[in-house]
């Protein structure tokens, strides 16, 4: 009897992760690889941060956290933004860090009057509201076609006779340009 197996050269093995356009992507879709290589490219950064804080006027901190820290935090969040409760957490908690760094805040310190401050949203609110963009730009006829193919949408009448079985057109509010 012939052994399949033993005719696979022992070089051949399973990958169970992959590096695409700068994401980690593991066989599970955890974004546990992912999060970790995040989180360890952003404490070097946040480093720098803390330590260049010193020589910065407040402006100039902002300016560095906008060049070298958020591209990182937010790059393709729309796709990892499923990862689960703790790993945000993760990256909040160094969203937090990088606040009191620029802000020369204490630990102690509400963490929310310091984003209020800086005018910035949490890590979370800023994946919510890539999502939501994304949607609006799909459900508008803006965004790439394939994408349009994995939204339904669902038809909300009914055979019932009752006040909201008709069709309701909401009219699209169109921007006025405001003149100088």
């Amino acid at each position: 009897m012939l052994d399949l197996y033993s005719q696979i050269p022992q070089a051949l093995h399973l990958h169970c992760s992959t590096f695409l356009l700068g994401i980690r992507i593991d066989s599970n879709l955890s974004w546990n690889l992912h999060i970790d290589y995040i989180t360890s490219k952003l404490n070097c950064r946040i480093n720098l941060l803390r330590r260049s804080k010193q020589f910065l006027y407040l402006h100039c901190r902002k300016l560095l956290y906008n060049s070298l820290v958020k591209p990182i935090l937010e790059y393709c969040c729309t796709v990892w933004g499923n990862c689960s409760k703790e790993q945000l957490n993760r990256l909040l908690r160094l969203q937090k860090r990088c606040a009191r760094i620029i802000l020369d805040a204490n630990f102690q310190d509400n963490s929310v009057m310091l984003f209020t401050q800086l005018n910035w949203l949490p890590i979370d609110d800023i994946i919510c509201a890539r999502k939501l963009s994304l949607l609006h730009k799909i459900s508008n006829d803006h965004g790439r076609e394939y994408l349009s193919s994995y939204v339904n949408y669902v038809k909300s009448g009914h055979n019932y006779n009752t006040k909201p079985q008709k069709e309701i057109i909401l009219l699209r509010p169109n921007p006025r340009k405001i003149q100088a």
